[in-house]
């Protein structure tokens, strides 16, 4: 391996062996370097071949740096083995001879190779190639506005229902602003995986609640009691590590320890609602009467990592519970009940323009034998992974090839590609 000056954090990454591993630094601070010699170093010591490898980038220029990049120090590391270890510089000099044809690309370069056998299986012309995406977001527009309009020259109740959706995103007279809106919401949708029957599974939430009176019941309670359950719970857990190490440091105990008994105290609280029955009344008075209690004055001299932490972690919550309590219970119950049933009205009609919508759009690109990378994200789902979240005979086929995979800028990836 070429003797590159790798940080401490740089090294235990490169050489980590123990498993998945997953490195986070700043821009600029050489992450794709590690990874880079993660992957040199995994071919120079035999452990893995380049064609074992998937190596995934966010572009196509970084996936062309990261093809030379590697070639580059391999090609270091081949003449610096060559008098040492003779057999080591011939491993790695057939590995520089597979750099060009190695599985370095976007994801979506990937996914279209992967799928592309897979076609007829999946519905799609086995000629089916990747529009260009101005076409596609032209041709998203052109769709959109086609719906758009249809639902403006319908009738009667239709009309009426669609008028009101109309006032809510934009003016009824400002098409443009609603296309733009209605392209924005189906955008999302699509990039976690989901179409239009996500918003009606979440009306059909919503009018249970309007329909029964009981916010707490049904599924929207279910939903609502695990966000809290994991709320309170990853609280109590972040704060009962200082509650340990204050005991360690008596000043620090001394001026912010009455914060977090106030803060351990309303934590501990609201878990005891949640398991006495929880109702929204009592959640709502609970968040109501949030604190983070008062910090006393420290001294320079006694503030330390620890205070640091503390005062973040303390900020976060409050941050976090505040925007809980204005999300969840900022309304009576009875005026929340009741706009439940409106927001309800408004989220079918919504999954009623973009359940045509997606049909069309969809119709439109399957004449042209065409798919945009959106496809080729929820493709790849219906393709590797079952009904039951378990990965098909597909997956465990494709996934035979590679014994690594490397994934740069990894936080740029959407829910549907992780």
């Amino acid at each position: 391996m070429a003797k590159i000056s790798y940080t401490p954090a740089q090294r235990t990454a490169v050489y980590w062996r123990g498993g998945n591993l997953l490195l986070s630094a700043a821009a600029g601070s050489g992450k794709t370097a590690a990874l880079t010699g993660r992957i040199c170093s995994l071919i120079s010591s035999g452990e893995a071949e380049l064609g074992e490898m998937l190596i995934v980038t966010f572009t196509k220029a970084a996936a062309s740096e990261m093809r030379q990049r590697i070639s580059s120090s391999l090609a270091k590391s081949a003449a610096e083995m060559r008098e040492s270890s003779p057999e080591t510089a011939a491993v790695i000099s057939r590995a520089i001879a597979k750099v060009p044809s190695a599985e370095i690309s976007t994801i979506h370069s990937f996914l279209y190779r992967t799928l592309g056998p897979y076609f007829p299986v999946l519905g799609l012309p086995q000629d089916s190639h990747i529009a260009d995406q101005k076409v596609i977001d032209s041709l998203k527009s052109e769709v959109m506005r086609d719906v758009v309009d249809e639902f403006f020259a319908s009738e009667g109740e239709k009309l009426e229902r669609f008028t009101a959706l109309a006032d809510i995103i934009g003016q009824v007279r400002d098409t443009s602003a609603i296309d733009e809106e209605l392209l924005w919401l189906a955008n999302r949708l699509t990039s976690n995986g989901e179409d239009h029957r996500a918003l009606q599974r979440y009306a059909d939430m919503l009018e249970s609640v309007s329909d029964s009176g009981e916010i707490i019941s049904g599924a929207y309670g279910e939903v609502l009691r695990e966000e809290l359950c994991g709320f309170f719970a990853h609280y109590r857990k972040v704060f009962a590590v200082f509650a340990d190490e204050f005991c360690s440091l008596p000043k620090v105990e001394e001026k912010y320890g009455p914060a977090l008994a106030a803060i351990s105290h309303w934590l501990s609280r609201g878990d005891a609602i949640l398991s006495d029955g929880f109702d929204y009344e009592s959640m709502k008075s609970h968040f109501a009467l949030f604190t983070v209690g008062e910090l006393g004055k420290l001294s320079a001299k006694d503030a330390c990592d620890t205070t640091a932490a503390f005062k973040f972690f303390r900020d976060e919550l409050k941050k976090n519970a505040t925007k809980m309590n204005e999300t969840y219970f900022a309304a009576e119950k009875e005026e929340a009940v009741r706009s439940f049933g409106e927001c309800a009205k408004v989220l079918l009609m919504t999954s009623e323009v973009l359940s045509v919508y997606f049909d069309r759009f969809t119709k439109k690109k399957r004449e042209m034998s065409a798919i945009d990378y959106s496809d080729l994200e929820t493709l790849a789902l219906e393709l590797l992974i079952d009904e039951k979240g378990e990965p098909t005979a597909a997956a465990d086929e494709i996934g035979r090839k590679y014994k690594y995979i490397f994934i740069d800028e990894y936080q740029d990836t959407n829910l549907v590609q992780d």
